[in-house]
């Protein structure tokens, strides 16, 4: 269990560069799951045709980041030059605003991040930016938390995505979680308890209802969910240990994944290349694969 203490790091990212001016588009709607305005932004190709509906990325940031994000590395302007090179299809990218949510419904009811993406923000993304619906060409996203909150969103609701991809993500298994959890840093800083519900012995069988382990053992399990991952070789080392513990039970369990260990750390001047590799392996496979209405 010595591995848990480095991952508690995950909850906050190393920050990017300063923030440039602003390339993506930003708005914000009234969430009804949360009870007040939710910001968001938004990365549409620079030309598509008139009439024209993509595939939709849902990407979930870091703790300590915002829907600046994608700005403060000048992602936005990465992704049209690759767009615009042939190198990448033309997709359309959402970043809601997930504070330090965890991007989950709260046990204790008090916040609903889950609900306010799924239930609020897709809905308003379907109605005015020129996407394909989901599942057939919806893909979700995520760095460090985010991963965390991807791989909880493809989990719970797999029929909405194509395919997931979690960069330096945590990857708990029940007994790892129930430890985490029991922290102090984590009771009291980042009040797991509230998040989470309680860790001990009597919701074992609660906690395991969430267990990537458990619920993802054999190739059914995942329902031709595309699976992708990502870690540095210079990453927080309980990310390290976590995202190779779980693709080696993801290859024992005959599950299909990607992955890819780059050369860097836990921060957005890393993960910048590695989240244009894998938008380019996500929307490849889509675009061989995907036979759902536009």
């Amino acid at each position: 269990m010595r591995a848990i203490a480095p991952l508690i790091a995950f909850l906050v990212t190393t920050p990017g560069c300063v923030k440039s001016e602003a390339y993506l588009r930003h708005g914000s709607i009234h969430s009804r799951a949360m009870g007040r305005p939710m910001q968001y932004a938004a990365y549409v190709p620079r030309e598509l045709a008139e009439g024209q509906r993509v595939p939709l990325v849902l990407f979930l940031h870091g703790g300590g980041d915002d829907p600046d994000a994608f700005d403060k590395v000048e992602l936005g302007q990465a992704l049209d030059a690759e767009v615009g090179a042939g190198r990448l299809p033309p997709f359309v990218l959402v970043l809601p605003e997930g504070e330090f949510g965890f991007w989950e419904n709260w046990y204790d009811g008090s916040f609903r991040y889950a609900d306010w993406v799924l239930q609020d923000l897709l809905p308003y993304v379907y109605g005015t930016l020129p996407v394909k619906r989901c599942p057939s060409s919806c893909f979700v996203m995520g760095v460090s938390m985010g991963g965390h909150g991807a791989l909880r969103f493809a989990l719970r609701q797999p029929e909405t995505f194509d395919a997931v991809a979690a960069i330096s993500a945590p990857i708990f298994t029940t007994d790892q979680m129930i430890d985490f959890s029991n922290r102090f840093v984590a009771k009291f800083l980042f009040q797991s308890r509230r998040v989470f519900g309680p860790a001990n012995e009597d919701e074992r069988e609660r906690i395991e209802a969430d267990d990537l382990y458990l619920r993802w053992s054999s190739p059914a399990d995942v329902e031709g969910l595309g699976l992708f991952f990502a870690w540095g070789t210079g990453d927080r080392a309980g990310i390290i240990s976590a995202n190779e513990a779980f693709t080696s039970h993801l290859q024992q369990s005959g599950i299909a994944y990607s992955s890819i260990v780059y050369e860097g750390q836990h921060q957005w001047v890393d993960w910048k290349p590695v989240i244009i590799d894998l938008l380019r392996q996500m929307l490849s496979s889509e675009q061989t694969s995907s036979a759902g209405p536009p």
